[in-house]
């Protein structure tokens, strides 16, 4: 589990310094579905989330070996379990626009996938409206909203991303791997240091994902404050999901929200 440098009956309340603007794009835990590094389908892990009553902002898809009809029937029954449980939670899909759009809420593209402007283009051709993030906190939400999430394996391509004319349809960027992660080990990782200059050098809402368990608590979470934590192989076991670790992160965040509650970092370990 990702650490923390504080004693055992230490508790830690953190400044929050955001405008409303910012505050309103905290995406928070964010996990990442996962087949290859566990027993369980990506539909038995949403049903654990449901029966556990785990509501996050966002939860990703990330397939490599099925069908197109195979994906499309999980992601319709991660789609009612999540509706029959009343919980708001909204499903990303990485990288299939057909299916994201057809499907689902939103999608992720990586560096090396379709380009983000082509990508905007087929969305919108297809009947959906690109949000951003904060209309996740928005009571106009309906159904053709439609979220885009795009990786950043630097600094630069943060800058380039808020630089460009579409940057206003860019729900979040998955900036990554801020540490070494064995999943991404082909990729230089970012730094810690870099990526906080990237929170502050963003528009858009920065999610940070890859290696960071090598991280404390506190060294994440100090100011600024990435708007999301991306989660996988922290939270996603061989038979089972650390709850705890979710719960962890959530409380952290809500933390940041209620800047006057107090945390104890230990709570879940």
């Amino acid at each position: 589990m990702i650490q923390s440098n504080h004693q055992k009956n230490n508790q830690v309340i953190y400044k929050t310094h955001h405008n409303s603007k910012t505050k309103k794009s905290f995406i928070g835990c964010y996990l990442i579905l996962n087949e290859e590094i566990s027993n369980l389908t990506s539909v038995d892990q949403v049903k654990m989330l449901v029966d556990k009553g785990i509501e996050l902002q966002f939860i990703q898809y990330r397939v490599r070996n099925k069908s197109f009809y195979e994906m499309a029937k999980d992601v319709d029954k991660i789609i009612r379990l999540m509706e029959n449980s009343k919980i708001s939670t909204k499903l990303i899909i990485n990288d299939y626009l057909k299916l994201a759009t057809d499907h689902a809420h939103g999608l992720h593209i990586g560096v090396n996938d379709v380009h983000y402007v082509h990508a905007i283009s087929e969305i919108e051709n297809r009947g959906r409206e690109i949000v951003r993030a904060d209309h996740l906190h928005c009571s106009l939400y309906d159904s053709r909203n439609f979220f885009l999430g795009i990786s950043a394996n630097s600094y630069d391509k943060v800058i380039e991303y808020n630089s460009t004319v579409f940057a206003n349809k860019i729900a979040y960027i998955g900036l990554g791997p801020v540490g070494y992660s064995k999943f991404m080990s082909h990729i230089t990782p970012i730094g810690l240091s870099t990526a906080k200059q990237a929170i502050q050098s963003s528009e858009i809402p920065i999610v940070f994902i890859g290696g960071l368990r090598q991280f404390s608590l506190y060294d994440l979470f100090c100011e600024p404050v990435p708007n999301g934590i991306a989660l996988m192989s922290a939270v996603i076991k061989q038979n089972e999901l650390d709850i705890s670790v979710l719960n962890t992160f959530i409380k952290l965040y809500n933390t940041i929200e209620k800047p006057k509650k107090k945390v104890d970092l230990y709570d879940n370990e």
